[in-house]
This record gives C-alpha cells, sequence and structure tokens, in this order.
C-alpha cells in the first residue's frame, strides 16, 4: 500500500513520459500498416493479377490487419499509462494540500494521510476547520483514485474486446479470448464498486459523527463522484459481460474459420 509520505515523493510524470512512449511505438505500427497496405498489397493487386499474386496480396493484408490490431492494443496500454499519471498526478496535489494546512495550523498527519490527533473542543475554529478540511481531502482522494481506476478500467476493456475481434478477423479464425480481458474487466467493476461503497460508508459514518456530508465544497465533489462511480459500475458490468460473450462464442468455434472463402 502507498503511503503518504511516498505520495508526495512519487514522480507521475515518469507516468506520462511510458504514456508516451507507447504512444510512439502504436504510431509506428499503424504507420507499418499503412506502408504494407501502400507498397506491399496495393501493387500487388494492380500489377500481379494471378492467383499467386492474389495470394501473395492477401498475405500482405493480413499483416496489415495484425498491425492494426497491434496499434490498438498499444493504444489501450498508452491509456492505462495516462489514467494513472492523471490519478497520481491528481494525488499528489490533494496530498500537498494536505501538507500545507498541516503545516499552517501545526496538525501533524501519519503515513495515511490522517491527523495525528484531533483538535480539541476549545481550540481555534480555523485549527478545527482545517482539520475537517484535511479529513475530507484525504477521503476525496480515495474516491477519485477508485473511480478513475474504474474509468481506466472500462476504456481498456473497450480496446481489448476491439483488438480481440480486430484479431480474430485479420487471422480469419476464431480465437480463445486472452486472459487479461477479464482481468481488466473485472478490475474496472471492482473499483467502481469500491467507489460506490466508500462513498456510502463515509456518508454514513459522517451521519454518526453528527456531521452534515450535504454541507459545504467537499459534498458537492463527492457527489460527483460518487455519479460518477455509479455510472462505471453501469458500463464495467456491461463489458464483463461482453467479455464472457465473446469467450462463449469464440469456445463454441474454436478453430473454425472466421472469413468465407
Amino acid at each position: 500500500m502507498v503511503t503518504y509520505s511516498e505520495l508526495i515523493s512519487a514522480h507521475p510524470r515518469k507516468w506520462k513520459e511510458a504514456a508516451d512512449d507507447w504512444a510512439a511505438l502504436a504510431k509506428y505500427a499503424l504507420n507499418a500498416a499503412n506502408d504494407v497496405r501502400e507498397q506491399g498489397a496495393k501493387p500487388l493487386a494492380d500489377n500481379w493479377a494471378d492467383e499467386v499474386g492474389a495470394s501473395a496480396a492477401g498475405d500482405f493484408i493480413k499483416l496489415a490487419n495484425q498491425l492494426e490490431s497491434a496499434y490498438d492494443l498499444l493504444l489501450s496500454v498508452k491509456m492505462v499509462m495516462e489514467g494513472m499519471h492523471t490519478s497520481l498526478d491528481t494525488a499528489m496535489s490533494t496530498a500537498c494540500q494536505i501538507t500545507d494546512l498541516s503545516r499552517a495550523h501545526d496538525l501533524p498527519v501519519c503515513d495515511d494521510g490522517m491527523p495525528l490527533e484531533c483538535p480539541a473542543p476549545n481550540a481555534a475554529a480555523d485549527k478545527q476547520q482545517a482539520y475537517n478540511d484535511i479529513v475530507a481531502l484525504r477521503e476525496q482522494a480515495l474516491r477519485q483514485a477508485l473511480s478513475t481506476a474504474a474509468i481506466i478500467g472500462f476504456f481498456a476493456s473497450v480496446s481489448l474486446s476491439n483488438g480481440h475481434h480486430e484479431f480474430q478477423s485479420a487471422a480469419c479464425r476464431y480465437t480463445l479470448l486472452p486472459w487479461t480481458n477479464f482481468a481488466v474487466s473485472y478490475g474496472g467493476l471492482l473499483a467502481a464498486l469500491l467507489a460506490v461503497t466508500v462513498h456510502l460508508l463515509m456518508f454514513r459514518s459522517a451521519r454518526r459523527a453528527g456531521q452534515d456530508p450535504t454541507h459545504g465544497w467537499q459534498s458537492m465533489v463527492s457527489t460527483l463522484f460518487f455519479a460518477i462511480a455509479c455510472l462505471m459500475v453501469l458500463l464495467t458490468a456491461g463489458m464483463v459481460i461482453v467479455a464472457h460473450m465473446d469467450a462463449a462464442e469464440a469456445a463454441a468455434n474454436i478453430g473454425k474459420p472466421l472469413c468465407e472463402g
């Protein structure tokens, strides 16, 4: 588990650099696919019209299709990297706000970001407000991280599903669904469910503590992430169903030709 002190010293820029590297690979795959079509398949189709030429052109087209499938997969990895960068960068920003409040109001925090002590009842109003803001920021960071993970899982699932269909089309045969499709789709659903659960638990906890969780700027941010999490539960659950449908179709037709002829 990442601690508050480790988060403060993290380097989200490295995730952005990794995303840029994967984007460059994706672009290379797409350019290669275009080159194979334009400089391989097309000249053969135009200048070699017999059966042998058509077969050779077909091989080039299959290679181009596979490169385009690789492009989609590489883009999905790039998207995950960018999501990690955005999530970590935002979490670091929240951690820095907690640090500023902690220092300004003499409220030292422990490794999980919670203040070590609750202000005394007779403490200054601004110190008590700073304590409440630190707790709210910590909870906000958790909700945001889970919601972001669900969003990343959803889009990565869509990309992987499309990539599998394109790979089958390029290979002209049914192939088993990779385990990564299940892992990503279920991971996104789990993150969305956790985000909703965490919100409800924190809302209930605030009520029991005599606080009004519907008051203040924190409630607006909390409600936004709760709405996003609820939407992502539906979307990621849909991708889990799609993954099982794809797997069932592939298993029922494994080895069978997918293309005509």
